[in-house]
């Protein structure tokens, strides 16, 4: 496996579409990333944008918005299971000593990922989610000296 990941430059619309496409299809496979196109967008141009790339395609994303708040992580589904997401939260980790994110709290894959990396559940949020759902708000802080 020979996977980059770029960051793109707030603005830049590189890799935009190819993004939307992977949401969708992580949404129609797995009811996750129900995000709107007009969201997706002003997330992605108004974020720090992460770009994993195999021989030049794109096979997973992260979007890092306001102070530090991951809005947006996903992986291809036929590509989840090999690291992809660990080396793409590497690369937000390097840039970043502070990150929160949300998940569902039924999710336990996607809370079992971040507490890999080091996340906590700093609280429950009720209602979350337009289904009512309830989120588990996450934090990253890992202060270390150079």
């Amino acid at each position: 496996m020979s996977v980059s990941v770029v960051k793109i430059p707030r603005g830049e619309q590189e890799y935009i579409d190819s993004s939307w496409d992977i949401k969708q299809e992580i949404n129609s496979k797995q009811d996750l990333l129900n995000q709107n196109k007009r969201f997706f967008h002003d997330t992605y141009l108004y974020g720090d944008s992460y770009i994993a790339l195999e021989k030049d395609k794109i096979v997973g994303f992260g979007i890092v918005i306001r102070d530090s708040y991951l809005a947006l992580l996903g992986v291809k589904p036929d590509e989840q299971g090999r690291g992809l997401g660990k080396k793409i939260m590497k690369e937000i980790l390097d840039d970043y000593d502070e990150l929160t994110c949300h998940t569902r709290v039924t999710n336990d894959r996607a809370i079992d990922f971040y507490r890999g990396l080091g996340f906590k559940i700093d609280e429950i949020e009720r209602d979350y989610y337009k289904n009512n759902e309830n989120a588990a708000f996450m934090k990253f802080e890992e202060k270390t000296a150079d």
